[in-house]
């Protein structure tokens, strides 16, 4: 196994256990079903796409990622019903909330300003929180059965996120490193 001086990381609210359950049972059908399947990482809404960052330097990182979630509350999350990027992502829809926003602008921004972070480009699409359940192995076919089966499926859960998640890649799948309480 080879070493990475500089790991992939992304920013992430993870699901409610509720929500959570659903969505990673939504991957397993369609896994089934239709051969489909997701990053390796637990369902999560990204605020920061992965960057690299130098791994000696990781707790730089968590220092900024610890000073932005002193400066956030809590943010409540909506998920509400399927959507798509056709052709070739399904997902959990998730509200933008203002709430929601401004957590992702200032999570976005704080990592923006930090030098040691590697291919971390500023986002040109505008942010549109999601929970990915079928992304891969999605041709344009099956895009099109599945997107039929669950566009106008019924899918409710609201909670509250209380915290920030820091997820690092490590050849096996993205895994959490750290969790940062939004006060």
């Amino acid at each position: 196994m080879t070493f990475d001086p500089t790991p992939r990381f992304f920013v992430a609210l993870m699901l409610s256990p509720e929500a959570d359950d659903f969505a990673q049972q939504v991957i397993r059908d369609l896994k089934a079903r239709y051969r489909t399947s997701t990053a390796k990482a637990a369902p999560h809404i990204t605020l920061q796409a992965p960057f690299r960052w130098p791994i000696a330097e990781v707790a730089s990182l968590e220092g900024a990622i610890a000073q932005v979630s002193h400066t956030l509350s809590p943010v409540p999350v909506h998920l509400s019903g399927f959507g798509s990027f056709p052709p070739r992502v399904i997902y959990i829809d998730v509200e933008k909330t203002p709430e929601l926003l401004q957590t992702q602008a200032q999570v976005s921004d704080c990592l923006q300003q930090q030098p040691q972070a590697i291919e971390l480009k500023p986002e040109r699409r505008t942010f549109a929180p999601h929970v990915t359940v079928a992304s891969r192995k999605l041709d344009r076919m099956t895009f099109q059965t599945i997107w039929s089966e669950v566009q106008e499926q019924a899918v409710e859960f609201e909670y509250v996120c209380d915290r920030l998640t820091l997820l690092i890649y490590d050849r096996q799948g993205w895994r959490i490193h750290r969790e940062f309480p939004l006060v």
